[in-house]
């Protein structure tokens, strides 16, 4: 009826409009991602607070990469990523890899879970946390798939 607004309905568009209650066709599949890689605390088999020698964090074709070995990343760390243009229905993987030690040099730390955030245009759509697992010569990666809303 006549108390119908049209616009676009999608939440993720960036046409949407909150106050169309009829879609009129006007949304666009684009989409702006981002994404928050936050890393809090390892602890070692001997009790004491591990570090980070290196991570490897990517989302889409975004990637950030950095190897402090032999010395030591401080946790918490947290990274965000720039701004990546996605598609409504675009599969996505996410990874994080990270190597931890204790302040000992031992490779007995464990419990560095990767806390990932996904953000479509600035607002979080997906929080899942990583576990790459302790540290091992062959690699330590987690990852998942999103598809775009």
């Amino acid at each position: 009826g006549s108390c119908e607004k049209q616009g676009c309905t999608d939440p993720y568009s960036p046409e949407y409009d909150s106050e169309a209650t009829k879609d009129d066709g006007s949304c666009s599949n684009n989409r702006t991602l981002s994404v928050k890689f936050s890393i809090e605390n390892t602890i070692c088999t001997d009790g004491q607070t591990g570090s980070l020698h290196s991570v490897n964090f990517s989302a889409f074709s975004w990637s950030y990469s950095f190897n402090a070995y032999p010395d030591v990343i401080s946790v918490p760390l947290e990274k965000i990523s720039d701004d990546m243009n996605v598609e409504k229905g675009e599969n996505i993987t996410i990874s994080a890899e990270r190597d931890n030690r204790n302040s000992g040099g031992s490779n007995g730390c464990g419990g560095a879970n990767v806390l990932v955030e996904v953000y479509i245009n600035d607002e979080v759509v997906e929080t899942r946390t990583l576990d790459p697992g302790t540290w091992s010569s062959s690699g330590n990666t987690a990852s998942f798939s999103y598809i775009i809303p």
